[in-house]
């Protein structure tokens, strides 16, 4: 079977089955996870993996990384009781398509990880070429596909660097289902956060308006937004600080 994800209550690494490269390739076919040999991705992998691996929020993925593209060039942040991604290399192009900002990291080499103590010493001990990671894509996200009918339309974002603070009654991104506010994790209402755009990373230390302006601009017809809730990019934030 399937690597399963951590206990709710695990307090220290779990052991995951070595399950093989056999059973893994059986994950394609198991409910709730899908498997994705390395050998699908790697050199221009952007345009391909946008359509083959799942970007739908909520997604758990098996996703094989070479060992030499993913030391040192992932950043992980330990928060609200999990590993979650928040950047990696921009001097790295194999990396890009594969993660996204604020997916969760269930487990890596078959062992469940919480901690980030516990996922450096999951990569250490990785003796292979490829380090397998158990994610779940994005799981305080919401992704939003916009379409203009010219470049110069407006989205109809009031936005303040990358926090959204206006939603135009009737704009683009309003006709699309975005609301004005998200539902942070405390449950009250929260602005939210773009976090990608046309699943290009914005990074969530610092930007400016005008720079997420110009990547909107840039984006052209098609925009796929990426969001989170303040509160859950705010912590985030603080743990890269700290």
């Amino acid at each position: 079977p399937p690597p399963p994800p951590p206990p709710a209550n695990a307090s220290a690494p779990v052991a995951i089955p070595n399950t093989g490269a056999a059973s893994a390739q059986a994950a394609l076919s198991a409910p709730g996870y899908s498997y994705y040999p390395g050998q699908e991705v790697g050199r221009g992998a952007l345009a391909r993996d946008r359509h083959t691996l799942p970007t739908e929020c909520g997604a758990e993925i098996v996703l094989p990384i070479e060992k030499r593209h993913a030391v040192g060039n992932i950043v992980y942040a330990e928060a609200v009781g999990s590993i979650w991604i928040v950047g990696w290399s921009k001097k790295d192009p194999y990396l890009h398509g594969h993660f996204q900002v604020g997916d969760q990291i269930l487990g890596i080499n078959h062992v469940a990880v919480k901690t980030l103590s516990e996922a450096q010493r999951a990569v250490e001990y990785c003796t292979g070429a490829t380090i397998e990671y158990v994610i779940k894509r994005t799981p305080y996200g919401l992704e939003v596909q916009l379409q203009k009918r010219s470049i110069s339309e407006p989205l109809g974002l009031g936005l303040d660097k990358a926090k959204v603070i206006n939603v135009t009654v009737g704009g683009i991104a309003s006709q699309c289902g975005l609301s004005g506010q998200a539902v942070g994790l405390n449950g009250k209402s929260v602005p939210w956060v773009v976090t990608a755009i046309n699943r290009r990373p914005v990074p969530i230390a610092s930007i400016s308006t005008d720079d997420v302006m110009k990547r909107l601009h840039a984006a052209g017809l098609d925009v796929i937004l990426t969001l989170h809730p303040h509160d859950f990019v705010k912590i985030l934030k603080k743990r890269l600080k700290s």
